[in-house]
């Protein structure tokens, strides 16, 4: 099988539902992974909207979890070393989308890299993926809209 992500929230192109909105509970959706890449000692996760705003930026994130539960805390360190970093709206950990419109869609990326990641606790969506670049054994990703 090929490196993959899934969520229980959604379907992939499917809906997002409210309670992972701003407007609800903000709470961040669940993911499980699939069939990461030999080599692969970390996985990186980032979550944009179309107009390039992170609302999620994670790191150091062990592939053999296997699953990143919904409603993690914001700290910028979680469990098993997990780090997360500042979105967009300037917090760590997860926003949801703020406002239902009909072009509002979010791709959650997923990236099997073959080190671990020294990095800000500051870093941003942007910064994130520029380090990554010369890391990355494979990538997958799911997307989903709200509206």
């Amino acid at each position: 099988m090929a490196f993959g992500i899934c969520s229980s929230a959604f379907e992939n192109d499917g809906f997002l539902p409210g309670w992972y909105s701003a407007a609800g509970l903000n709470a961040s959706p669940p993911f499980g992974w699939r069939d990461e890449p030999p080599g692969c000692l970390s996985l990186a996760l980032v979550c944009r909207a179309e107009d390039s705003r992170s609302h999620w930026v994670m790191w150091n994130i062990p592939p053999d979890l296997h699953t990143i539960y919904g409603k993690q805390p914001r700290n910028p360190v979680l469990e098993s070393g997990i780090r997360q970093g500042w979105n967009s709206f300037g917090v760590a950990g997860w926003t949801g989308p703020e406002k239902k419109h009909s072009d509002c869609r979010l791709t959650f990326t997923l990236l099997a890299l073959d080190s671990l990641l020294e990095l800000p606790a500051d870093t941003d969506g942007e910064e994130l993926t520029r380090v990554c670049q010369d890391h990355i054994l494979a990538s997958t990703s799911i997307a989903c809209r709200y509206c």
